[in-house]
C-alpha cells in the first residue's frame, strides 16, 4: 500500500480521465476540486475561481458535474507536450494564486 508524501502540499484536487466511447482514446480530462479530500466536499466557488482565472490567462474549460466542482478540459486534437506544460504550468499557478479551496 503506498505512504502518503507528508511534505507535498494539500491542493485537494482529484484528477479524472475520461472518454465518452473508451478509455484508450481520451478526449476530456478533468479536476475535481474539493474541500476535503476525506469527505470530498465540493469546492463549487472555488472551481469557477479558478475556471475564471484561466480564463483570464488565455485558457478555455467548463466546469461540470452535480455541483459544478470539475474543471471539464477538453483539448484540441493536435495538443502536444508543450500545451500539456503549458495548461498544467497555468493551472498550477492559478491554484497556488487562488489559495485553498475553503468554499
Amino acid at each position: 500500500m503506498p505512504t502518503e508524501n507528508k511534505t507535498a502540499p494539500n491542493k485537494n484536487v482529484l484528477f479524472i480521465m475520461c472518454d465518452q466511447l473508451r478509455w484508450d482514446h481520451l478526449s476530456c480530462y478533468g479536476a475535481e476540486l474539493v474541500t476535503d479530500r476525506v469527505t470530498k466536499a465540493p469546492a463549487t466557488n472555488h472551481a469557477t475561481r479558478v475556471a475564471n482565472e484561466m480564463r483570464r490567462r488565455g485558457i478555455l474549460l467548463n466546469k461540470l458535474g452535480i455541483h459544478y466542482n470539475t474543471l471539464k478540459i477538453r483539448p484540441p486534437m493536435p495538443f502536444s507536450k508543450a500545451n500539456a506544460d503549458l495548461l498544467l504550468n497555468t493551472l498550477d499557478s492559478v491554484l497556488e494564486a487562488c489559495g485553498p479551496a475553503l468554499d
